[in-house]
């Protein structure tokens, strides 16, 4: 098994944040509604434990759970205990530490006195987690474009998802593969996965998804979203070869991201600290940290808006990209 570099540790759930002093303002408390899991709303006990616990028992299953959707809809399940509550995340650090600070914080707001405990889930836990993605479940091929993949679908002629039960893929022409998953990839939880598709003789890994914008002069739901360098949470900074830094459209956007375990670390203060990065999220960093700790041929992040699919469609449409892609090259 191979320990992932974790490139800092973890020690939380966070200290108190209130809204006045968050990037979301009064908008948080809305925002982590969404998020908490309906059964802790009501729970009747004064103490909450985060964990690394992959279960779908039905009875657990929030109803706020994603619907209508292919992947990343499976969200964290809550189980009674003699004396706590717990809430059982999919085992990553740093989803784990996010979903802790999540009801932390909502309680905090909601001047509730709550105990909240975060059991990070250590390497072997993680490691087993990460199943489904067995040779005889993903196909050979060389690129494997991974995220928000339901997007991408045009670059396909097949009509149905195969393998299973949690990762299911499309082909894209003779060497590539749409992979979708249905649990998160949050955070460090990514890296493992890059990792682990490395060992089936993967060279190159495109990622596809959401992240925010810190640049006042980048406009949401606009552009798409590339670049070759993360600074994590300790200041260190990674760097790596992207094969979409030379594109040239007013529809990619090139910045410095910053890879943050949680949103709810996203404070104003927090954000005076960052000036020079351009976009924030959860993952990207810990991927280009996997994929530079073996041997990608490339790695390459593109992030989108919502309005991702018809942009994304438009750069696509040119034969560049698709080389990009492994298709008709």
């Amino acid at each position: 098994m191979y320990k992932y570099p974790f490139p800092f540790s973890l020690v939380g759930p966070v200290s108190m944040v209130r809204p006045d002093d968050h990037t979301m303002g009064y908008s948080l408390e809305a925002h982590l509604q969404m998020k908490v899991h309906p059964r802790l709303l009501t729970c009747p006990f004064d103490k909450i434990v985060v964990r690394g616990k992959f279960e779908r028992n039905p009875a657990h299953i929030g109803s706020n759970e994603k619907r209508g959707k292919k992947f990343n809809l499976i969200r964290p399940t809550v189980e009674e205990g003699s004396s706590a509550l717990f809430l059982n995340c999919f085992p990553g650090k740093d989803y784990v530490f996010h979903y802790a600070c999540a009801v932390r914080v909502y309680f905090g707001i909601r001047n509730r006195k709550v105990t909240v405990q975060a059991v990070i889930p250590d390497e072997g836990t993680c490691w087993r987690a990460i199943k489904g993605l067995e040779r005889t479940t993903v196909p050979s091929a060389k690129t494997v474009v991974m995220g928000y993949v339901e997007a991408l679908e045009s670059l396909t002629s097949d009509t149905v998802w195969q393998g299973g039960p949690y990762f299911k893929w499309k082909r894209i022409g003779d060497s590539a593969i749409l992979l979708g998953c249905e649990h998160s990839y949050w955070g460090e939880i990514a890296a493992r996965v890059v990792l682990h598709l490395s060992s089936l003789g993967v060279e190159r890994v495109i990622y596809v998804g959401k992240l925010g914008t810190l640049d006042p002069s980048i406009a949401p739901n606009t552009v798409l979203a590339t670049g070759n360098s993360s600074r994590f949470l300790d200041g260190s900074v990674i760097a790596w070869d992207n094969i979409f830094e030379h594109v040239a459209s007013d529809k990619v956007a090139f910045g410095l991201r910053a890879t943050v375990p949680s949103v709810l670390l996203e404070t104003k203060e927090w954000l005076s600290g960052n000036r020079g990065a351009a976009f924030v999220d959860p993952e990207i960093g810990h991927m280009a940290l996997a994929a530079k700790c073996l041997t990608f041929h490339y790695l390459i992040f593109v992030s989108y808006p919502t309005t991702f699919q018809g942009v994304m469609s438009s750069i696509c449409r040119t034969s560049v990209e698709r080389r990009f892609f492994g298709i008709g090259a």
